[in-house]
C-alpha cells in the first residue's frame, strides 16, 4: 500500500503550477506531456545542430590534405587529391586552386 497508494492520493489532490495557481490532475498530466514534447524537440534540434556542424567543406578538407602531402614531398598522393577535388567538387572555389596546383605539379 506504500508508495503506489501515496502517489495516487497525491495525484487526486490539486497541485500548484509554476505560477502558484491550483491545477487539477488532468491539467497536470497535460502539462507534463507538453514538457516531454518540448524536451524531445529541444533534443532533436540539438542533434541536428551537431550533425550539421560535422558537415564541413569537403573540398577544403581535401585541399588542405593535398597541401600537406606536397609539403611532405608526397607528390603522387597530392596530385591524386587535387584531381579528386577537380572531378568531384567542380563548383567549389577550391577546384580552381586545385587545378592550378595540379598543372604546376605536372610540369615538374
Amino acid at each position: 500500500m506504500g508508495a503506489a497508494v501515496l502517489n495516487e492520493v497525491r495525484m487526486d489532490r490539486p497541485s500548484r503550477g509554476a505560477n502558484g495557481l491550483k491545477i487539477g490532475r488532468r491539467a497536470l498530466i497535460t502539462c507534463r506531456a507538453n514538457e516531454r514534447i518540448l524536451m524531445r524537440r529541444v533534443f532533436l534540434a540539438g542533434c541536428v545542430i551537431v550533425l550539421l556542424a560535422g558537415c564541413g567543406d569537403k573540398a577544403k578538407d581535401i585541399y588542405e590534405t593535398a597541401q600537406f602531402e606536397e609539403k611532405q614531398f608526397n607528390r603522387p598522393h597530392a596530385t591524386q587529391l587535387y584531381r579528386q577535388i577537380v572531378e568531384q567538387h567542380p563548383d567549389s572555389p577550391y577546384a580552381s586552386r586545385a587545378k592550378t596546383r595540379l598543372d604546376e605539379l605536372e610540369k615538374r
